[in-house]
């Protein structure tokens, strides 16, 4: 951009870079698009699941005749708890490697952030000159 971040007017500067070179509407064109797709597009094993389970109905409407509905409920209720319950220990299992990670860096995230606001100011904003 050719603007030194130090210099007098840098910021009116920028300013009048952005208002010349960026097409707003762009932008948010753009993400639009992105926020719509990210809820588009879904997961292979997600297709998968939904096929297994589609499967699973496939079959009991075939042989349903077999299973009474007094039979079937506490099935699928243990089959529906099951499945929360290894949500929460995956759930439980990745927030515990997540604070592994961080507690092996030896640093928080609120010193980390804290260091990176430090790096990204001026010396003479943090002192209040």
């Amino acid at each position: 951009l050719g603007i030194c971040a130090t210099g007098r007017g840098a910021q009116q500067k920028f300013d009048r870079w952005l208002q010349d070179n960026l097409s707003f509407s762009k932008y948010l064109s753009l993400n639009v698009e992105n926020g719509v797709c990210d809820s588009v597009e879904v997961h292979p094993c997600t297709w998968l699941v939904l096929l297994i389970i589609i499967c699973c109905f496939a079959a009991v409407d075939r042989f349903g005749h077999l299973i009474s509905l007094i039979q079937g409920t506490p099935v699928c209720m243990l089959l529906a708890c099951a499945i929360l319950a290894s949500m929460q220990c995956f759930a439980i299992r990745k927030h515990r490697r997540v604070g592994d990670r961080v507690r092996a860096s030896g640093i928080d995230a609120a010193q980390q952030c804290a260091m990176s606001f430090k790096e990204a100011r001026p010396k003479s904003e943090l002192s209040g000159e």
